[in-house]
């Protein structure tokens, strides 16, 4: 993963600026960008809105699947009605004993 990260925005290092590449391939020369950690936030930066978005949509599909599932065992729950799904009269029982 680091390297990709060190490829794909040519930075090294993440708390300081590195004058190698640490994970890729050193004879692809010095790093242009400095560290990663500040070629990483800019891009976060870039792209803060499509990010929340997606994750706001992802809560809102999940928030929804949990509202329907609340729903659907209540209407499981009522077409038995208060009383217990055992019936000892069936098995010639009584409920004393």
């Amino acid at each position: 993963m680091l390297e990709i990260l060190e490829t794909d925005f040519q930075c090294a290092g993440f708390c300081t600026d590195g004058t190698y590449y640490l994970f890729s391939d050193v004879r692809s020369g010095t790093p242009k960008n400095g560290n990663c950690k500040d070629e990483i936030g800019e891009m976060v930066k870039k792209n803060v809105t499509l990010f929340g978005v997606v994750l706001i949509v992802i809560g809102a599909i999940g928030m929804v699947g949990m509202i329907m599932s609340f729903v659907i065992c209540g209407m499981a729950q009522r077409k038995r009605g208060p009383e217990s799904p055992y019936n000892p009269n069936k098995y010639g029982m009584s409920k004393d004993e």
